[in-house]
């Protein structure tokens, strides 16, 4: 239970709040666990609750009332899962330091494979530098941001990693893949961002092609 002499405690918590019936109803939460739950990841109860206790305050270790609990006409478990899905998370510091460094891992973790310097990868720590100097990371929606990071990062010098395909050429085909892209003696690499009017292109003009692999920079990495 929280009292006002262990609060701190709340230091590594977030506070999920719903009102409700006129009344207020809340939640100590592990707040990576939380994330991870609305994010649809399976994750137990027992791994998001600090305590399957609802308060009316967390801070001051005040307990909802069985009869404001009885409102909610459902098993306890049922009315804790509303209090998750529904509340309002009132976040920590340690909850905004956990969603921003997984924010900036998920970004990592995509361009990892699709941006090189000199013909050759970066490892991560060089990685999170050059995205750090162009790009400043802020929570949620890693794919677009991984977009911009990635646009900002060709104009410093860095390359997208192609795609290898393998296409029967026609006149517009060869024209496309000469502005964007590559050709190569039986195969061709298209810039990786082009790659979806590369394709809308193929299927207007019935042109077959096949993805042969992304093309390949050297193994050594950039430390």
């Amino acid at each position: 239970m929280f009292t006002p002499l262990n609060q701190k405690k709340l230091v590594n918590v977030s506070i999920v709040a719903l009102k409700k019936f006129g009344r207020r109803y809340e939640l100590g939460v592990y707040p990576n666990k939380l994330y991870e739950y609305r994010n649809g990841m399976a994750t137990p109860l027992n791994e998001i609750l600090l305590t399957d206790t609802v308060y009316r305050s967390v801070s001051k270790g005040e307990i909802a009332g069985q009869g404001d609990l009885e409102l909610f006409c459902k098993p306890h478990e049922e009315i804790v899962r509303e209090i998750l899905d529904n509340g309002h998370e009132q976040k920590s510091e340690a909850t905004r330091i956990y969603e921003q460094e997984k924010t900036e891992r998920e970004i990592i973790e995509i361009l990892r494979n699709k941006v090189t310097k000199e013909g050759r990868h970066l490892n991560e720590a060089s990685l999170r530098e050059a995205i750090n100097k162009v790009h400043n990371i802020y929570i949620g929606n890693s794919k677009k941001q991984s977009q911009e990071v990635l646009a900002k990062l060709e104009k410093m010098g860095f390359d997208r990693v192609g795609i290898k395909v393998s296409v029967d050429m026609n006149g517009k085909v060869t024209d496309f893949v000469r502005k964007n892209g590559e050709i190569h003696d039986g195969y061709v690499v298209i810039r990786s961002e082009c790659f979806p009017k590369f394709k809308e292109m193929c299927k207007e003009e019935k042109v077959n092609y096949l993805i042969l692999r992304r093309e390949e920079p050297e193994d050594e990495e950039i430390c």
